[in-house]
């Protein structure tokens, strides 16, 4: 069952857009037909409910790479209510993670400074590479001394 777009700010202050989806199958039908009145329904209103929650508990390194403990977490978020409808999770699976336009231009901006920088070489801040005044040679031409 998809699970759709979930709209969250994660624990890290980044605006993100979350999808999933959920394999679920009816173990016990009467529970499932007479306990709850529309149990897809039901599946999908917990499903959205628990990917919010998710999204908030995470922060965004979490959605992009660690997705196996948020599909776990989910899992387990899923199969308490699930159980007493008659229904056994499968598997829940984050399938996309959707971050705001700013944020996809300012890493584009960040791999491409990065890719700039000499090979083997770290890129520096911009102040690492002055050199302090004071410590310059008497000759040297940024040493000066104003005169008032």
């Amino acid at each position: 069952m998809p699970v759709p777009a979930q709209e969250g700010i994660t624990r890290d202050n980044v605006s993100v857009r979350v999808d999933a989806v959920v394999y679920f199958r009816v173990v016990d039908p009467v529970l499932a037909t007479v306990d709850v009145q529309n149990y897809t329904f039901a599946m999908s209103q917990v499903a959205q409910t628990s990917l919010r929650s998710i999204i908030g508990k995470s922060e965004l390194d979490d959605l992009l790479s660690g997705r196996e403990n948020l599909h776990r977490g989910l899992e387990l978020m899923l199969e308490s209510p699930a159980v007493g409808w008659g229904v056994h999770i499968d598997r829940v699976e984050i399938k996309d993670v959707a971050l705001p336009d700013s944020m996809k231009r300012s890493m584009a901006r960040q791999a491409e400074a990065a890719g700039r920088a000499e090979p083997g070489q770290q890129p520096q801040p911009a102040q690492q590479g002055l050199l302090p005044a004071r410590g310059l040679p008497a000759g040297h031409h940024a040493r000066r001394q104003c005169r008032g």
